[in-house]
């Protein structure tokens, strides 16, 4: 449709070494509007304030390279290492 944003829904999976993360991410007119991080890493805190922290963020890796700033994800998700995670987010 061009010249139009549809709605969108983006599922990507990718086994770590850490765990396996399985994301969901709801885009609309090119903003995440709903997140959520599955599987079976082990981090220390809960996925649900990104998943909030995220919510409204242009969907670009900028964008969502700024909104986590200098966040520790790995608090979040363990031993995977920050680049692998934003290659999983936003390729």
């Amino acid at each position: 449709n061009y010249g139009e944003n549809p709605r969108s829904t983006i599922h990507r999976t990718q086994r770590f070494t850490a765990g396996e993360v399985d994301l969901r991410i709801d885009v609309q007119q090119g903003a995440i509007s709903g997140i959520r991080f599955f599987g079976d890493f082990m981090g220390r805190e809960d996925v649900g304030a990104l998943e909030a922290l995220l919510v409204g963020t242009p969907y670009q890796r900028s964008a969502i390279a700024n909104k986590l700033g200098d966040r520790d994800l790995a608090a979040y998700f363990g031993d995977i290492p920050r680049e692998a995670l934003m290659d999983l987010l936003c390729p």
